[in-house]
């Protein structure tokens, strides 16, 4: 792989990731446009690799599987009825047959975490620990971009042991991995304003702080309480902001929140850090 084509996507995916930061931080809110771009341009990036290695049919069945990806979490069209299985049974089969014909071919190997991580992505959606769409297809098509960790002048500091040690510390794996680790940065933020209110009743004063129920409306926060049998429960787990109605009407003046993390941001500096850094466990290695 060569060093032009490494800085290349990672000149590209940092543009937009500043782009699409700076989107998260002011509205919450980041344009599908976006991923469609850094999907396709994810694509162009197996397809430059698949022909550097003397094309063959497997890599392409396996890019077209990239492409029902990148539809599967765009394009709303497809849907979950018998279109929709009859689409994902297809795409399954884009990524196991060239697996099973060609499992000693590494880019096959490289290409198929496309799909594994996309799977795992969706489950951590689907079941809560990733909260935002946006997050989620942002990791995605990272995946598709950083099949393999890049590598150019003399970075990254920390050099990769080899295409097998990275599919075991996946990129975008690892990218959600130092997220969540950057984003703990937060804990600083609701302890500080912990101490601004003087509360030092919180039980959980290094997750979440209190606010008026007026203020929490408009601002980009979780609320920590929901309204159970008409008494108010306090929980480690995020509300959605609609429980706000309920708690005024149970009779709270003011509710436990916690920030609501732009993640897209922490994620950025989390592809920044094994850009230019690496990835720390291949030391151990």
């Amino acid at each position: 792989m060569s060093e032009v084509f490494d800085a290349v996507r990672v000149a590209v995916v940092l543009v937009m990731m500043i782009y699409v930061s700076v989107s998260d931080v002011r509205t919450r809110e980041v344009s599908d446009g976006c991923w469609w771009i850094l999907g396709t341009f994810g694509i162009c990036c197996m397809a430059y690799s698949a022909f550097s290695n003397e094309m063959k049919w497997e890599y392409v069945l396996m890019m077209v599987g990239t492409a029902m990806i990148l539809l599967d979490i765009l394009a709303e069209a497809i849907g979950d009825g018998v279109k929709g299985k009859i689409f994902h049974v297809l795409m399954i089969m884009t990524f196991l047959i060239p697996l099973i014909v060609s499992f000693d071919d590494m880019l096959v190997k490289q290409f198929f975490m496309v799909f594994v991580t996309f799977m795992i992505f969706l489950l951590l959606f689907f079941t809560g620990v990733i909260k935002g769409g946006a997050d989620v297809k942002c990791l995605i098509v990272m995946s598709m971009i950083f099949f393999s960790y890049p590598a150019f002048s003399v970075f990254p500091l920390i050099a990769s042991p080899g295409p097998s040690y990275e599919m075991m510390f996946q990129f975008s794996l690892m990218t959600l991995l130092f997220a969540a680790l950057f984003s703990l940065s937060v804990v600083i933020y609701v302890m500080s304003m912990n101490i601004r209110n003087k509360d030092k009743e919180v039980k959980k004063r290094y997750v979440g702080f209190r606010m008026s129920i007026e203020e929490a409306r408009s601002s980009h926060v979780w609320p920590l309480q929901y309204v159970y049998d008409g008494e108010v429960v306090t929980t480690w787990k995020a509300q959605d902001p609609a429980v706000l109605d309920d708690l005024e009407s149970a009779g709270s003046k003011d509710v436990l929140v916690t920030p609501m993390v732009p993640f897209l941001v922490p994620i950025t500096f989390a592809i920044l850090f094994l850009v230019l850094i690496g990835n720390p466990y291949f030391l151990i290695l």
